[in-house]
């Protein structure tokens, strides 16, 4: 709400003031409903670590929460008193430039962009995969260089994120997943015109920055347009692009290497689909961050009006020195002093590494070592991975979500405690392991490769019925410190996808397929408890943390 003092009908900037000195039980009920009403507008994190109303803080009780916006309101009172709030602008109820009352249609549209854009960077981290036999003969490759062509561009999702996060935080979303893709074309087409493998690793790690911003801020766009009610099926649905791309790219570059096409024009398809994602950024989507679309409502009055109109932001100042702190130090600071966020992280980067692996262990199990299959078969393999990722987020859409819901209503009129969200990784976390050992004990080239081909199902639904309830945790649990959690989270998970394929091929020459198996079900086996470690401990745990919201 916006208001000015020479204005003939003066409307004060906090739209919920009210009288203080009103007497009677009437009023006082009216009064703690306002209060209530007021608590449910508090902004909160989003899944990714945005800010978005429409929740109480789920770690809060309401007594605390109205403590807080009393506090709150008592600011908002010396400020008016100081000349200062009568100036600021503020989204009113019902205001259509606030992105949380756009219509259904254009959030889900949104939505849908956010997942392909998505699916583009994680499509373009594994499509070398099936073209790199052709990168190392035209140019003189050992087996561990090529596996950098992978590593190296999600190595760019371990530096990525801790710039854009911030920025977008600053700068708002369109205009950095605008500039990162016009940058990430850039780097395809440096891919595709080299002519030596150093300018290849550097263009796939260049373009694995420009790649993690998708990533990072649309995660965060979702939390900017969704209510917290109907949020969850919106991630739910997101979530699937981070997984099923890198299980759809060595499809792609498998049958262009069986039909004998110039290794770079793999980089060409992916200028075409980053042009395209590009386009469409460009055109269709808008800035969704609130407090820069505030920003830009303030410029309009000033320059309207020539009266100082100001928004939050533009008063907000952040030093260098506090804004690197919380970029490079804060997120591994607390890394280290929440042992919640230590497991859960140690959990999501094996699991995520496994993932990665299976881009040097197919081909070794499929290819011409195992059943024989040339690189486009052999691609087909990653299949059942896609498909269990679709059928774990539609099940997460159908189910675990209303399950959710319907459990947080037995806590109302405060919040549910975040051990609820973690019910589908208590599913997902035996998948895994059958998944892993389903493979190992398959792999014998006198097996039929349907029966280790069919333990990708396994594999991709347990990605999403681990990664998608043990995000929504660190968020619900470290609620006003969610993204440098998750910040945290995506730095380590990231190294374990770069490092992983890194030591593939040795492991699996060394041991063998079914040892290797073998000694990562171990590894899974022995994690797969810490989602039921934390439903009974947690509690605990968020007591003593210093981070977690209660």
């Amino acid at each position: 709400m916006i208001s000015s003092n020479n204005s003939s009908q003066t409307t004060l900037a906090n739209p919920y003031e009210i009288d203080l000195e009103k007497k009677g039980s009437r009023e006082e009920d009216e009064l703690k409903l306002n209060k209530v009403e007021r608590v449910l507008s508090i902004p909160v994190a989003g899944p990714f670590g945005s800010s978005s109303p429409g929740a109480l803080p789920p770690t809060h009780s309401l007594e605390q929460a109205l403590e807080e916006q009393l506090e709150l309101e008592e600011q908002d009172r010396i400020r008016c008193e100081k000349g200062e709030a009568d100036w600021e602008v503020r989204f009113v109820e019902g205001d259509p430039e606030n992105p949380l009352n756009w219509s259904s249609s254009k959030r889900w549209y949104l939505c849908g962009l956010s997942g392909l854009l998505v699916f583009n960077s994680s499509f373009s981290s594994s499509a070398p995969s099936g073209i790199l036999p052709l990168m190392s003969r035209e140019l003189a490759l050992s087996s561990e260089v090529s596996v950098l062509v992978i590593s190296l561009f999600v190595a760019g999702y371990v530096i990525g994120p801790l710039f854009w996060g911030p920025l977008s935080e600053v700068y708002g979303r369109r205009n950095l997943i605008v500039i990162s893709f016009v940058l990430y074309v850039a780097c395809q087409v440096g891919s595709a015109l080299s002519s030596n493998i150093p300018s290849v690793l550097i263009f796939r790690l260049l373009g694995g920055i420009m790649a993690s911003s998708p990533l990072v801020i649309t995660g965060s766009l979702l939390g900017d347009i969704f209510p917290s009610e109907t949020r969850g099926m919106a991630i739910a649905i997101f979530v699937l692009a981070p997984l099923s791309g890198p299980a759809l790219g060595p499809i792609c570059s498998g049958f262009m290497y069986d039909s004998n096409v110039e290794w770079t024009w793999l980089f060409w398809v992916l200028c075409l689909f980053g042009t395209f994602c590009l386009i469409l950024a460009y055109f269709t989507l808008p800035e969704t961050y609130a407090p820069v679309l505030l920003v830009r409502k303030a410029e309009r009055l000033r320059k309207k009006t020539g009266e100082p109109w100001f928004a939050p932001l533009e008063r907000k100042q952040t030093g260098f020195k506090a804004r690197a702190n919380d970029v490079f130090v804060r997120p591994f600071a607390m890394l280290v002093q929440e042992p919640m966020l230590a497991a859960i992280t140690l959990y999501m980067s094996v699991v995520y590494g496994i993932l990665y692996l299976t881009f040097v262990s197919y081909p070794i199990i499929f290819g011409e070592g195992g059943h024989g299959f040339t690189a486009g078969p052999s691609g087909l393999m990653f299949l059942p991975l896609f498909f269990g990722s679709l059928l774990a987020s539609i099940l997460s859409v159908v189910y675990y979500n209303p399950k959710y819901v319907k459990e947080t209503a037995a806590y109302l009129p405060g919040m549910a405690p975040p051990e609820l969200r973690l019910s589908a990784a208590l599913v997902g976390g035996p998948f895994l392991v059958v998944s892993v050992f389903w493979l190992a004990f398959t792999s014998f080239p006198s097996i039929h490769w349907a029966v280790p081909m069919m333990s990708g199902l396994f594999l991709g639904a347990s990605l999403v019925l681990i990664f998608l309830p043990l995000m929504n945790f660190i968020v619900d649990a470290y609620l006003f410190a969610a993204a440098t959690a998750l910040a945290a989270n995506t730095v380590c998970r990231s190294l374990a996808g770069a490092i992983f394929p890194l030591f593939g091929k040795q492991l699996y020459a060394a041991l063998n397929p079914r040892f290797a198996g073998l000694a990562l079900g171990l590894v899974c086996l022995v994690l797969m408890p810490i989602p039921l470690l934390l439903i009974r401990f947690g509690p605990k745990l968020r007591a003593r943390s210093q981070n977690a919201g209660r």
